[in-house]
């Protein structure tokens, strides 16, 4: 909001046809306030309500504390199916280096890569770009199975976590 004067809540609503609203959620308001507030809803039932390529309609009824009440205008949100990013491993098993193909998450992203051996001890980090591969030296290693933990957030705000298992000749 740019100021809010009165503000007792905000009714998230959603809808499956864009006429008939149901309540899904209520974020309390800041009352009387000169200056911007951010507000951030997730409606967790939402994937479950569409099926992929539907829209699911939003709008926000805002409250006043004497129980007066506006709404926003009509929204629409559709979901599409995407295929979950991951990172990989090639060559494994592998001998001096292995490359991390981070090429399928978000350029704009940096992850945390934490290698660790068979005991649980980190014995690798290093801070990656996604959107290509990157290679680890892995000569200073003794032969064995190792974890590669990824860890990130990518540019959208989903945190992406994946483990990875590499052997070493």
């Amino acid at each position: 909001t740019a100021s809010e004067l009165n503000n007792d809540h905000f009714d998230v609503e959603r809808s499956l046809d864009g006429t008939t609203f149901a309540k899904v959620g209520q974020l309390a308001g800041q009352g009387s306030q000169v200056g911007s507030t951010s507000y951030t809803f997730l409606d967790a039932g939402s994937a479950a309500q569409a099926p992929t390529g539907q829209p699911l309609y939003y709008r926000l009824r805002q409250v006043n504390r004497d129980g007066s009440s506006t709404y926003s205008p009509t929204r629409s949100v559709c979901f599409t199916a995407a295929a979950p990013a991951m990172a990989a491993l090639f060559p494994n098993p592998a001998a001096a280096a292995t490359g991390l193909d981070l090429s399928a998450l978000p350029a704009g992203s940096t992850y945390q890569v934490l290698l660790l051996d068979a005991t649980g001890r980190q014995v690798h980090q290093a801070t990656l770009a996604g959107g290509q591969v990157q290679q680890l030296d892995l000569d200073k290693l003794a032969a064995g199975t190792y974890q590669v933990l990824v860890n990130g957030q990518q540019s959208n705000g989903i945190n992406f976590r994946q483990v990875l298992r590499l052997s070493k000749k």
